[in-house]
């Protein structure tokens, strides 16, 4: 919670300006992790000269990966305060960047995008909005299809909170903005069916491949896995010593590597191959199944997001 994790926070910024002044980036990080803190307490003044500091102290070390999660945090803030031109003008600088330090589909770039459609939703720019939460619903449906690869739980349970807000500002948009659009609800049911059990059904499908004797198609399950593991920790750790080139390349290695084994594995496993073929449902395949008579209800419980609330 913010409010007990503060004092922890603050101490530790206040020992790590003192005992590693030499090290700037873990200065950065105190800062950065200190300013969420106090955005999400609503202390905005503290939480925009932290961030401003962070914001600085990284651009010097040229640090691409969490420069933009300290833009994003700071775009965010004002965003909170209802200057809306600030928040737009902060985030774009953050999609740039991330854009061309990180590539179109890291999770960090799908805060930025999210936080744009928030902002030109907030201004009545529908249309626009929406191009950019569906950007958002589309990187974070790779994200959850590389699940497996997050080192810890606290840092899985952290992610699925994201996107399930990020989910719900999207659904809100289509609901609520853009009732009369076929082609908005039609993308909406799309993602719902996408993503509906899509972890549980790759695990499932990985316990009847060992169930049923498929060694080879457990086998390269596993290849699978750790190819997934790696790449989604490359995701999130960012580049360090390599650079932007060097990190976009590794990235684009992996999922290259991810897309050849799966296309192995559905071939040799027809138990994955049904799990690829749920995982790529869209509503119109799903009506041409159904027949005339019959239709499919999907319940979703949805928390209405006011893009119009800030002050």
């Amino acid at each position: 919670q913010p409010r007990e994790a503060e004092p922890f926070a603050a101490k530790a910024l206040r020992i790590r300006e003192r005992e590693q002044e030499g090290d700037r980036f873990i200065v950065s990080t105190s800062l950065d992790t200190l300013g969420e803190i106090h955005l999400r307490l609503g202390a905005f003044d503290k939480a925009e000269a932290l961030l401003l500091r962070a914001v600085e102290m990284r651009k010097e070390l040229d640090h691409p990966h969490g420069l933009l999660i300290s833009l994003n945090h700071l775009a965010a803030l004002y965003y909170e305060q209802g200057d809306t031109d600030a928040a737009a003008a902060v985030a774009g600088s953050a999609l740039e960047l991330g854009t061309y330090a990180l590539g179109d589909h890291h999770p960090h770039l799908a805060d930025t995008l999210d936080l744009l459609g928030r902002v030109e939703a907030a201004e009545g720019l529908d249309e626009s909005a929406f191009e950019r939460l569906q950007r958002v619903q589309e990187i974070d449906l790779v994200a959850i299809d590389h699940m497996k690869g997050f080192t810890s739980e606290a840092q899985k349970l952290k992610f699925v909170r994201k996107i399930e807000e990020e989910l719900q500002v999207y659904l809100s948009l289509i609901l609520f903005r853009m009732p009369e659009s076929p082609r908005a609800r039609s993308a909406g049911l799309n993602t719902l069916l996408r993503r509906k059990g899509i972890v549980l059904e790759l695990q499932k499908r990985f316990q009847e491949a060992l169930v049923s004797g498929d060694e080879a198609g457990a086998a390269a399950f596993q290849e699978l896995s750790d190819v997934r593991s790696r790449l989604t920790s490359l995701a999130f750790s960012g580049p360090r010593e390599t650079g932007p080139g060097a990190y976009r390349e590794e990235l684009e290695r992996l999922t290259a590597q991810k897309e050849r084994l799966e296309a192995d594995l559905s071939r040799i496993s027809r138990s994955y191959s049904l799990y690829r073929e749920a995982a790529a449902a869209r509503c119109d395949a799903v009506a041409g199944r159904m027949g005339r008579d019959r239709a499919l209800v999907e319940m979703v419980r949805l928390t209405p997001y006011r893009f119009e609330r800030r002050t």
